[in-house]
């Protein structure tokens, strides 16, 4: 996902950040654990997913120094896949809907750039952390429905929803503890970001 920014109109983060261009990169498998549970058309899974982004950040006041972040995490959830074992063959054949839920903690920091002044005027309750290095969390709540083999064998469509929460450490991690708080939805967390994302698309 690649997203950008520019000359939004109110609020803190707005009045002081001229622009930001950030790139996040999600991916990864799934490790199957029973591909028919209570030996129904469902099959359970835990899915592995690494996170990659960085982040550019321009300040609106031209004396300040701009800001490259960047950010990796690993992570871990659980979800299912049914079979509808309904309608004619061509349909129950072909026809799944998965669902999962997905955290992934990482550590976020400034890779270069930027200077303390920065860090106070932009503030640490903003969607972007301007501070030098923080723990963050990503919640993903995932919905689809795949269609398979509707064009030839290999290709199918999907239709799907995905509800994404962000939250950050209000102080940089310092132990242990801190990576297991991000980890176990424990610790003290500012929410900064709420996405609602709607897929459409083939598969193969």
């Amino acid at each position: 996902m690649v997203d950008y920014a520019s000359g939004l109109g109110t609020g803190q983060f707005d009045r002081d950040t001229r622009r930001t261009i950030g790139a996040e990169a999600l991916f990864g498998g799934n490790a199957t654990l029973f591909d028919e549970f209570l030996r129904l058309p469902i099959s359970v899974y835990i899915p592995i997913r690494i996170n990659l982004d960085y982040r550019y950040l321009q300040p609106r006041n031209p004396d300040q120094s701009n800001l490259h972040r960047g950010g990796a995490g690993l992570g871990a959830g659980g979800g299912a896949q049914l079979q509808l074992p309904v309608g004619p063959d061509f349909i129950k054949d072909n026809l799944y809907v998965r669902g999962s839920a997905l955290l992934v903690p990482a550590v976020a920091t400034t890779l270069n750039g930027g200077d303390d002044e920065t860090a106070r005027t932009i503030g640490d309750d903003t969607p972007i952390s301007a501070s030098r290095t923080r723990m963050r969390r990503t919640l993903d709540l995932n919905l689809e429905a795949h269609f398979t083999e509707l064009i030839g064998e290999d290709t199918g469509i999907m239709a799907g929803y995905t509800f994404r929460a962000y939250g950050r450490s209000q102080e940089e991690p310092s132990s242990v503890g801190d990576v297991i708080d991000a980890a176990t939805l424990s610790g003290s967390y500012v929410q900064t970001n709420v996405q609602h994302m709607i897929r459409v698309g083939l598969t193969w």
